[in-house]
């Protein structure tokens, strides 16, 4: 039997190009208007969501975290912004830097293997902080958040997107769905998920304040699998 480690590093390292394959190019969840979109269409609509709900201004300094392959973070920069995507994948990094090099976007973007959870960039380095879909990888949500408002720049921004907790099952409900619940482990890792409140106590804590909360997959906007997805907007 082989052992399988769930650590975010590796389990990114395992899976990238099977997720590149099911989520595209922006590996993360789409919103969908009416349903029938592209995949690619859905997926770069819920980063234009977010990109207007920052507020992402010509020559703004961002961090993104939890980098993905470089989708986002290219796409940022497109519109002035100069990007640092971070992750804890090695794949990542290589797949993200070779992104940009095709993409012509090396003065703008760049990749480097950091923890979102302690970061090490100095305090007040970014204008913004982007977090789309990675947090329920990480484990302590408390010093992400932290680090976020930390490398925070005043009148900075922080978006943060990601798969929200809308209830606990119960007991009979994880045994009766142990096999499909143990394939979504070893397809997503030791992911995580909370109420959107939970994040806007976390933001409330690091001293910074929720601008808006909001809902991209309800009413109407659902990802592939139906999976409510929310963002929440804190500002310094």
């Amino acid at each position: 039997m082989t052992d399988i480690t769930f650590d975010p590093a590796s389990h990114y390292d395992r899976v990238t190009a099977a997720w590149l394959w099911l989520l595209g190019d922006e590996l993360h969840y789409g919103a969908f208007e009416r349903g029938d979109e592209e995949l690619q269409a859905a997926t770069r609509h819920l980063t234009d969501l977010l990109f207007a709900a920052v507020q992402v201004e010509s020559d703004s300094r961002i961090l993104d975290v939890g980098c993905g392959t470089g989708a986002p973070a290219c796409h940022l920069a497109t519109f002035g912004a100069h990007v640092v995507g971070i992750t804890t994948s090695a794949a990542g990094v290589e797949a993200a830097r070779a992104r940009a090099a095709a993409a012509g976007m090396d003065s703008r973007v760049s990749f480097e293997l950091r923890d979102g959870m302690d970061n090490g960039f100095p305090d007040g380095s970014f204008d913004r902080v982007w977090v789309m879909e990675s947090s329920h990888l990480m484990p302590d949500r408390a010093r992400l958040v932290a680090e976020c408002a930390r490398v925070l720049r005043p009148g900075g921004r922080v978006g943060l997107c990601d798969i929200t907790l809308h209830r606990v099952l119960a007991f009979e409900e994880i045994r009766r769905l142990r096999q499909p619940l143990g394939l979504l482990r070893d397809v997503f890792g030791d992911a995580r998920m909370e109420p959107l409140s939970v994040y806007r106590s976390l933001f409330e804590q690091a001293g910074l304040s929720t601008s808006s909360a909001i809902s991209p997959t309800s009413p109407g906007r659902r990802s592939p699998a139906g999976v409510p997805t929310r963002s929440a907007i804190a500002t310094r």
